[in-house]
Protein backbone atom coordinates (compact mmCIF):
# COMPACT_ATOMS: atom_id res chain seq x y z
CA UNK A 1 0.00 0.00 0.00
CA UNK A 2 1.24 3.46 -0.81
CA UNK A 3 2.30 5.68 2.10
CA UNK A 4 -0.03 8.36 0.72
CA UNK A 5 -3.03 6.53 2.14
CA UNK A 6 -1.62 5.73 5.60
CA UNK A 7 -2.39 8.12 8.42
CA UNK A 8 0.70 9.17 10.32
CA UNK A 9 0.63 8.83 14.10
CA UNK A 10 1.75 12.43 14.43
CA UNK A 11 -1.39 13.53 12.53
CA UNK A 12 -3.69 11.93 15.09
CA UNK A 13 -5.16 14.17 17.78
CA UNK A 14 -3.88 13.48 21.28
CA UNK A 15 -6.03 11.11 23.32
CA UNK A 16 -8.38 12.78 25.82
CA UNK A 17 -7.07 12.92 29.38
CA UNK A 18 -8.10 10.08 31.65
CA UNK A 19 -10.92 10.93 34.04
CA UNK A 20 -9.99 11.45 37.68
CA UNK A 21 -11.53 8.62 39.71
CA UNK A 22 -14.25 9.63 42.17
CA UNK A 23 -14.57 7.50 45.28
CA UNK A 24 -17.89 5.87 46.14
CA UNK A 25 -17.18 6.43 49.84
CA UNK A 26 -19.05 9.21 51.65
CA UNK A 27 -17.50 12.59 50.87
CA UNK A 28 -17.39 14.11 54.35
CA UNK A 29 -15.77 17.54 54.42
CA UNK A 30 -15.09 20.16 57.04
CA UNK A 31 -16.36 23.69 56.41
CA UNK A 32 -12.79 24.59 55.40
CA UNK A 33 -12.65 21.60 53.01
CA UNK A 34 -15.90 22.67 51.35
CA UNK A 35 -14.52 26.20 50.98
CA UNK A 36 -11.35 24.81 49.34
CA UNK A 37 -13.45 22.78 46.87
CA UNK A 38 -15.46 25.93 45.99
CA UNK A 39 -12.21 27.88 45.48
CA UNK A 40 -10.81 25.16 43.19
CA UNK A 41 -13.98 25.13 41.06
CA UNK A 42 -13.81 28.95 40.76
CA UNK A 43 -10.09 28.81 39.87
CA UNK A 44 -10.70 26.26 37.10
CA UNK A 45 -13.69 28.19 35.71
CA UNK A 46 -11.54 31.34 35.57
CA UNK A 47 -8.72 29.46 33.84
CA UNK A 48 -11.18 28.09 31.25
CA UNK A 49 -12.58 31.60 30.63
CA UNK A 50 -9.04 32.81 29.85
CA UNK A 51 -9.07 30.66 26.68
CA UNK A 52 -6.32 28.07 27.18
CA UNK A 53 -4.99 25.94 24.33
CA UNK A 54 -6.90 22.74 23.45
CA UNK A 55 -4.70 20.41 25.51
CA UNK A 56 -4.84 22.57 28.62
CA UNK A 57 -8.59 23.15 28.17
CA UNK A 58 -9.20 19.38 28.08
CA UNK A 59 -7.33 18.96 31.37
CA UNK A 60 -9.20 21.86 32.95
CA UNK A 61 -12.59 20.50 31.82
CA UNK A 62 -11.68 17.10 33.25
CA UNK A 63 -10.67 18.66 36.58
CA UNK A 64 -13.84 20.79 36.61
CA UNK A 65 -15.97 17.63 36.18
CA UNK A 66 -14.12 16.03 39.10
CA UNK A 67 -14.43 19.00 41.47
CA UNK A 68 -18.07 19.72 40.63
CA UNK A 69 -18.84 16.05 41.36
CA UNK A 70 -16.98 16.31 44.68
CA UNK A 71 -18.85 19.52 45.52
CA UNK A 72 -22.21 17.92 44.66
CA UNK A 73 -21.48 14.88 46.85
CA UNK A 74 -19.96 16.85 49.75
CA UNK A 75 -21.42 16.12 53.19
CA UNK A 76 -20.36 19.02 55.43
CA UNK A 77 -19.52 17.90 58.97
CA UNK A 78 -19.39 20.69 61.55
CA UNK A 79 -16.43 20.51 63.95
CA UNK A 80 -17.05 19.25 67.48
CA UNK A 81 -16.58 22.28 69.76
CA UNK A 82 -15.33 20.13 72.67
CA UNK A 83 -13.90 16.85 71.33
CA UNK A 84 -13.11 14.05 73.76
CA UNK A 85 -10.90 12.24 71.25
CA UNK A 86 -9.37 12.76 67.84
CA UNK A 87 -12.08 12.65 65.20
CA UNK A 88 -12.97 13.95 61.76
CA UNK A 89 -11.96 17.59 61.44
CA UNK A 90 -10.19 17.72 64.79
CA UNK A 91 -6.93 19.64 64.94
CA UNK A 92 -4.36 18.18 67.33
CA UNK A 93 -1.27 19.79 68.81
CA UNK A 94 1.47 17.30 69.67
CA UNK A 95 4.45 18.32 71.78
CA UNK A 96 7.53 16.06 71.77
CA UNK A 97 10.84 17.03 73.26
CA UNK A 98 10.28 20.73 72.64
CA UNK A 99 9.02 20.25 69.08
CA UNK A 100 5.40 21.14 68.34
CA UNK A 101 3.39 19.57 65.49
CA UNK A 102 -0.16 20.26 64.43
CA UNK A 103 -2.23 17.61 62.67
CA UNK A 104 -5.74 17.88 61.30
CA UNK A 105 -7.56 14.58 61.59
CA UNK A 106 -9.52 13.50 58.52
CA UNK A 107 -11.10 10.27 59.70
CA UNK A 108 -13.31 9.16 62.55
CA UNK A 109 -11.26 7.46 65.20
CA UNK A 110 -11.95 5.55 68.35
CA UNK A 111 -11.34 7.31 71.66
CA UNK A 112 -7.80 7.08 72.95
CA UNK A 113 -7.78 6.04 76.63
CA UNK A 114 -6.13 8.40 79.09
CA UNK A 115 -3.78 7.25 81.80
CA UNK A 116 -4.79 8.47 85.27
CA UNK A 117 -3.13 11.84 85.89
CA UNK A 118 -1.95 12.08 82.28
CA UNK A 119 -2.42 15.45 80.56
CA UNK A 120 -3.27 13.94 77.17
CA UNK A 121 -3.90 10.85 75.00
CA UNK A 122 -1.78 7.79 75.75
CA UNK A 123 -1.11 4.38 74.25
CA UNK A 124 0.82 1.52 75.67
CA UNK A 125 4.51 1.70 74.62
CA UNK A 126 4.27 -1.88 73.36
CA UNK A 127 1.74 -0.75 70.73
CA UNK A 128 3.29 2.61 69.88
CA UNK A 129 4.58 3.11 66.35
CA UNK A 130 7.40 5.33 67.59
CA UNK A 131 8.04 9.05 67.70
CA UNK A 132 8.81 9.42 63.98
CA UNK A 133 5.24 8.66 62.92
CA UNK A 134 2.72 11.45 63.54
CA UNK A 135 -0.44 9.41 63.90
CA UNK A 136 -3.24 9.64 66.40
CA UNK A 137 -2.30 6.24 67.81
CA UNK A 138 1.32 7.13 68.56
CA UNK A 139 0.83 10.26 70.65
CA UNK A 140 3.05 10.12 73.74
CA UNK A 141 1.64 10.97 77.19
CA UNK A 142 2.92 14.54 76.91
CA UNK A 143 0.75 15.26 73.83
CA UNK A 144 -1.10 18.55 73.86
CA UNK A 145 -4.78 19.21 74.07
CA UNK A 146 -7.36 18.46 71.39
CA UNK A 147 -9.05 21.43 69.76
CA UNK A 148 -11.38 21.64 66.81
CA UNK A 149 -11.28 23.93 63.77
Amino acid sequence: MSRAFVKEESDAPPPPPLERPVSNAPNRVTPRGLRLIEEEVARIETALADGPDDGQAALLRRDLRYWTTRRASAQPVPPDPAPEAAGFGTRLTIKRGGAVSEIESSARTRPIPRRAGSPGPHRSPARSTGPSRARRSSSPPEAGRNRSN
